[in-house]
């Protein structure tokens, strides 16, 4: 069975009444409810801050206050309104008494506002308040004692979707978003604790690594990875889900990160990748197959089960050759870049047999930590709502917000709130917080998203054409940088200082002071940017790790070999250095002048790999022109081999230059290296 979606929308009932009496708002009172819990007092509090902003006046409060009160705004539900429900919210007008209540109580997602929301609805639509941003100075509103509104307006509201989560979310600009953080089944990187648990006595159910050994080394145990292709991790897992209950709904998303995967005879079997595709190219078929195993297991144990994956990172891509055996029991959270062309692979993924309403998109989109402008908001909003038109019960958006992410996060959470509203009405609005320069402001944005649109673009065909598949959260700031020049950046400020800001009002003028500002911010941030980019970070004395996966060879030069960063192989991440060997042999990468501490000894380590056949490979230390050291190892195109070679500083010397060099043999070959390590193994002497 299917996990339907709720009704899209706020559901509301509003009796439009024959005649609508105005509420006289200076002479309001708040009656609290009688046992006041925490998201209850959260609505009230909010609702008096608020009125006292508008009318400038403060509410009266309690019910003694009430009998005098010209309106009174209750949150104690009246004896004949229904319960809150879960994920509910209600209002109603009686006579002069507005009545706000409905879900107050946490859920596994977190706490609900259903009053808050309710308190939120009333403000938005008969006080004309929008919430741009998280904080007091987001709060955009026009000063008025009264308000209009029907004598027997109802309101009532059911979260429209089965699950939601906006991580990084500010609770009460939250509430005031009428934002429900819903999350009704566990899901999330699900092995994070198996290799402490299970690696010694089980090495077997961990991804043989490219080194031959199993299990993650050199990283954090909680990304390590399955070999999907052993029956027993099958048997493990139903195990532990057996001792916990047996939930109906079965977490299997693999663990996060690029360590790990399994290069074993038969996990390599189970992939449909193409000639000459990297091996993270599309890891997608193995993992469709083991989630089809795992379900066919799994409903014979409990037939209404829910196998719960994403479909992420390596596995993202539509499979080649495996479909979803059982739509009906799976369910898959979709984790696609912006840089992803996500309508033709969620039509890709419906051809393979996903189902509407067994899928929830889960994006990194405002995992952002750039300082640079993107211009996402209208890529968000299509998305959403092609996800929306296409079967999707829910959302999950990772991230966090900030200041340079602000009219995104306005998009993304008044999507969730209004899925009906066009971009063009959010986007005025959001563009109103800057009063009668709000032309200008919108504008301004336009000229942003053109830019970002277009970085977007070009970067989504340049990562097609190189086959490069480095996730979201690392090429975020890439595309977000190359989508300006500083002479724009200094072009948008001056249109910006074109627009006649005499008359806006305080607030409007402190929004668009900020404006400005943070576009100032942008021109220093671009600057700093290219500052760093030719002034690269020092190497530090006590050690450093050059695994090229900027990717950039980190003050490393070519020599006589040809080569550069390459997304063929990777001993640990994602990016290594690909060489072609040359009969003569020669220096492939080196280094000159590598800061280091007079008398301290240190290794040096490299890790290597061929294509094909074997090469003899070395690391020499050199100082003062002459070799303090040299070790190495003959690679081959089994494995991932480890060079290594240990040398002691001279006294007196600060500095040592380091040279990759690749013996003599068959021309042509290709030689990946990566991971070259230097740690200092004991401190200055002095």
């Amino acid at each position: 069975m299917m996990i339907r979606r709720m009704a899209i929308g706020a559901v509301c009932a509003c009796a439009l009444a024959a005649t609508a009496s105005e509420l006289d708002l200076t002479h309001a009172c708040i009656v609290r409810a009688a046992r006041e819990n925490p998201q209850q007092k959260m609505a009230a509090d909010d609702l008096a801050k608020h009125l006292e902003l508008i009318t400038g006046v403060k509410p009266a409060e309690g019910l003694a206050a009430a009998k005098n009160a010209a309106t009174v705004f209750s949150f104690r539900r009246p004896k004949d309104a229904p319960g809150g429900g879960r994920l509910v919210s209600f209002a109603r007008r009686e006579g002069n008494t507005i009545h706000f209540w409905g879900d107050d109580l946490p859920t596994r997602g977190g706490p609900q506002y259903g009053s808050g929301f309710a308190v939120a609805e009333f403000l938005e639509r008969f006080l004309g308040v929008l919430w741009v941003r998280p904080g007091d100075d987001g709060i955009v509103f026009s000063r008025r004692t009264t308000c209009d509104m029907p004598d027997d307006w109802r309101w009532e509201r059911p979260y429209p979707f089965y699950t939601s989560l906006v991580r990084g979310c500010d609770p009460l600009w939250g509430m005031r978003m009428k934002y429900a953080a819903r999350r009704p089944f566990r899901y999330g990187h699900a092995f994070t604790k198996w290799q402490d648990t299970y690696l010694k006595d089980h090495p077997e159910y961990f991804g043989l690594n490219p080194y031959g050994r199993r299990g993650v080394e050199g990283a954090k145990s909680r990304v390590a990875k399955l070999c999907l292709s052993n029956d027993g991790c099958i048997d493990q897992i139903l195990a532990d889900w057996m001792g916990a209950r047996t939930n109906q709904f079965l977490n299997v998303c693999p663990n996060d990160g690029t360590p790990g995967y399994c290069y074993c005879e038969k996990c390599l079997a189970l992939d449909a990748r193409q000639p000459g595709e990297s091996f993270y190219s599309n890891l997608t078929d193995r993992y469709l197959n083991f989630w089809n195993r795992i379900t066919a297991r799994a409903r014979t144990i409990r037939p209404d089960v829910k196998v719960v994956s994403y479909i992420y990172s390596y596995y993202r891509r539509p499979p080649r050759r495996e479909r979803i055996a059982y739509p009906e029991s799976m369910i898959f959270g979709l984790v696609p870049r912006l840089l992803d062309d996500y309508r033709a692979d969620l039509a890709a993924w419906k051809a393979a047999g996903l189902k509407e309403g067994t899928f929830f998109l889960r994006p990194n989109f405002t995992a952002y930590s750039g300082k640079l402008p993107r211009g996402q908001e209208r890529e968000i909003y299509d998305c959403y709502h092609h996800y929306l038109k296409n079967g999707s019960f829910g959302f999950d958006y990772d991230g966090h917000w900030a200041p340079v992410m602000a009219f995104e996060y306005y998009v993304l959470m008044r999507q969730l709130d209004h899925p009906d509203y066009p971009f063009e009405r959010i986007e005025d609005e959001y563009c109103s917080q800057y009063g009668a320069c709000a032309a200008t402001a919108k504008a301004y944005f336009a000229r942003l998203r053109a830019r970002g649109d277009k970085a977007r673009e070009m970067r989504r065909a340049k990562m097609a054409a190189q086959q490069n598949d480095v996730l979201d959260d690392s090429l975020l700031s890439v595309f977000a940088a190359e989508g300006h020049t500083e002479k724009d950046l200094k072009e948008d400020l001056a249109f910006l200082e074109t627009a006649d800001a005499s008359g806006l009002a305080a607030a409007d003028r402190k929004r668009w002071e900020t404006l400005k500002a943070e576009a100032r911010g942008y021109i220093e941030a671009f600057a700093a940017a290219e500052h760093l980019a030719k002034n690269p970070p020092k190497l530090k004395e006590e050690g450093w790790r050059a695994s090229f996966d900027a990717p950039g060879l980190q003050g490393w030069k070519l020599r006589d070999l040809v080569g550069g960063c390459t997304v063929d192989e990777a001993s640990f991440d994602r990016y290594s250095v690909k060489l072609k060997t040359r009969a003569e042999g020669g220096v492939g990468l080196w280094l000159r002048h590598a800061p280091v501490t007079p008398g301290a000894s240190y290794r040096l380590e490299f890790d290597v790999k061929t294509a094909e056949g074997d090469v003899p490979v070395r690391m020499r230390v050199v100082v003062s022109g002459k070799t303090l050291a040299s070790g190495g190892l003959t690679a081959n195109s089994r494995v991932w081999g480890k060079g290594d070679v240990s040398f002691r500083v001279p006294e007196g010397k600060e500095t040592v230059s380091l040279y990759f060099i690749v013996g003599k043999g068959e021309p042509d070959r290709t030689l990946y290296l990566d991971n070259i390590v230097l740690t200092r193994m004991e401190p200055d002497r002095s």
